[in-house]
């Protein structure tokens, strides 16, 4: 039994590094949006590990708010406030620039989030 959760704990582990790394190398991709099946296994993926990381003894990996994460795809056309209506204006590009930063500054805390738990494992 202590070598299945052994195993578990690893493979709980070497899922965070996935997901992190997964992240860091779509990070364009999950800023802009636009893919609703990537979204979904993403978000299926980071519920799982959550999950998967209380189940092992770990403490929980506090990393909801990427679920959450607005991309600039959704922003656009879907919920966003006081977006110019004029997508081809230098204000729409201004807009999407500082939406992009923003959502951008809040993946790399999650992703620092990923990096401080793993350290501290």
């Amino acid at each position: 039994m202590e070598a299945i959760n052994k195993m578990y704990l690893e493979d709980t582990i070497e899922r965070i590094k996935k997901l992190r790394d997964e992240l860091n190398r779509n990070e364009h991709r999950i800023i802009m949006g636009g893919n609703p099946d990537m979204r979904k296994k993403l978000n299926q993926e980071v519920v799982s590990i959550i999950i998967a990381s209380v189940q092992c003894g770990l403490d929980r990996l506090n990393i909801d708010r990427l679920i959450e994460l607005d991309d600039i795809e959704g922003l656009t056309y879907e919920y966003g406030v006081h977006v110019p209506e004029d997508h081809n204006s230098a204000e729409f590009e201004e807009w999407k620039e500082q939406e992009y930063n923003r959502i951008r500054e809040e993946l790399h805390r999650i992703i620092n989030i990923i990096d401080d738990y793993l350290a501290e494992l």
